[in-house]
């Protein structure tokens, strides 16, 4: 698959998911629905969000390092984005389960910066080699 046909299939799915997300907010009721609704709420917020910080990541890296193949820059702006958007979905968990305090948020962001370490580190290894 080409990175351009990457692109559009990945703004494609993007706007799909943003459509299904707008579906859920205005025609699921979250009380009658119980957690069915809240979990399709979740996820559909979470796909959305993974694909347009893929999409904004991988739109930065092109512009800012033209040096690097473009391919090059897919799974690092998909694995970023997908961290992000674990990071957003967690956060509107725990406050949602008023369980939100500063070192809980702390805890999260810990825990996937060293999960992005971790790749960093194999990537660079893989590199180096």
């Amino acid at each position: 698959m080409t990175v351009s046909r990457y692109f559009i299939l990945m703004i494609a799915a993007t706007i799909l998911c943003w459509l299904a997300f707008g579906l859920v907010i205005f025609f699921i009721d979250p009380i009658t629905s119980g957690w069915v609704g809240i979990t399709f709420f979740y996820l559909a917020l979470f796909f959305s969000v993974v694909g347009t910080l893929a999409l904004l990541g991988f739109a930065v890296r092109i512009l800012f390092w033209k040096e690097v193949l473009p391919y090059k820059h897919v799974g690092i702006s998909l694995r970023q984005g997908l961290l992000f958007a674990i990071l957003i979905i967690c956060s509107l968990i725990l406050a949602a389960q008023e369980l939100f305090t500063w070192w809980s948020i702390i805890l999260l962001i810990a825990g996937l910066g060293l999960l992005e370490l971790f790749f960093l580190s194999r990537s660079i290894k893989k590199f180096n080699t």
